[in-house]
């Protein structure tokens, strides 16, 4: 219905809010607004199965995606949330990759969600199987929750698991777990950096960096030109700090020859020449959202050098 998994697989910027009020009547009232999309908070607010039933009902009737915070990593919460018609899940505690495999089978049917034709999510049996079996694969979000110190020692593996479209940090949680009572401690906003992530509006922090990979989306206008600003901008920044010996590859959505005509030049303004003092490569997009054939573990990564 909404498009939200394709939109996110795009790497398009989303702006949603967390949503612990337990009234149809204020999910009515958001519907109405332009955000992108609402979390109902089950996990944290007094919503009992009705009342997030009639939530859903609010949203969907205003045509906003909703996605469910599941009061526990469980695959019934997980069926109840779908089944009443939700876009996705947030799956809260995700430690391990099993915990995040049991999260994404628990969304798709035949993997471990209990199939019923009389639901919300089935229009109460106006889609036949094989219709709600594919709408379902294509539409349904699942997002997991890292919020426990346990879980950094295990990143690289969850974040391998097929299935999960989308991680959020719950910061709050993650605090109290590392043992402090301020969620902007140092210790806690770098507590990912021991295992090789870090997050950084600082551009020193990648004066260092000898391989960039751009990743950045290209939205497009309401004519349906390509908006470059974005890739534009990010070429601009790593112009800025270029030195010789460097890799820069794009991942971006962008049309055949920008990166020739557009982010090329943009690079050399360093001063630096292509192929004899920084390299540059392209990959295209990975995986083709909806795509049931050619999957994330189907598929090599191939990415073009300019020498």
């Amino acid at each position: 219905m909404s498009g939200l998994k394709q939109r996110l697989a795009a790497g398009e910027p989303l702006l949603g809010t967390f949503f612990k009020t337990p009234s149809p009547m204020l999910c009515e009232v958001i519907a109405q607004t332009d955000i992108d999309l609402v979390c109902l908070d089950v996990e944290h607010s007094p919503f009992d199965r009705m009342t997030l039933d009639q939530c859903l009902f609010a949203l969907r009737a205003g045509n906003m995606p909703s996605v469910v915070r599941v009061p526990a990593l469980s695959g019934e919460h997980i069926l109840n949330a779908l089944d009443c018609g939700a876009t996705g899940v947030v799956t809260p505690h995700v430690i391990t990759a099993e915990d995040a495999a049991f999260a994404a089978r628990s969304a798709q049917f035949g993997q471990g969600r209990g199939f019923a034709g009389s639901t919300r999510a089935a229009d109460y049996m106006r889609k036949n199987m094989a219709t709600h079996l594919a709408d379902s694969a294509d539409e349904t979000l699942v997002i997991a929750q890292i919020e426990d110190k346990e879980a950094l020692d295990n990143l690289d593996a969850i974040f391998a698991t097929p299935g999960i479209d989308c991680f959020f940090v719950g910061r709050s949680d993650l605090t109290v777990s590392l043992g402090y009572n301020d969620p902007s401690h140092a210790d806690v906003v770098n507590s990912a950096l021991d295992n090789g992530f870090k997050v950084s509006e600082n551009i020193n922090d990648l004066v260092n960096c000898e391989v960039f990979i751009v990743t950045v989306p290209t939205p497009i206008d309401q004519n349906k030109n390509p908006d470059l600003s974005l890739v534009v901008n990010a070429s601009e920044l790593i112009a800025s700090i270029l030195k010789k010996g460097d890799f820069v590859i794009y991942e971006s959505t962008v049309y055949p020859g920008a990166t020739e005509e557009i982010c090329i030049p943009i690079l050399q303004k360093s001063r630096l020449k292509l192929n004899q003092d920084f390299f540059v490569g392209f990959s295209p997009e990975r995986i083709n959202p909806g795509d049931k054939e050619h999957t994330f573990e189907k598929i090599d990564k191939v990415v073009s050098g300019s020498n």
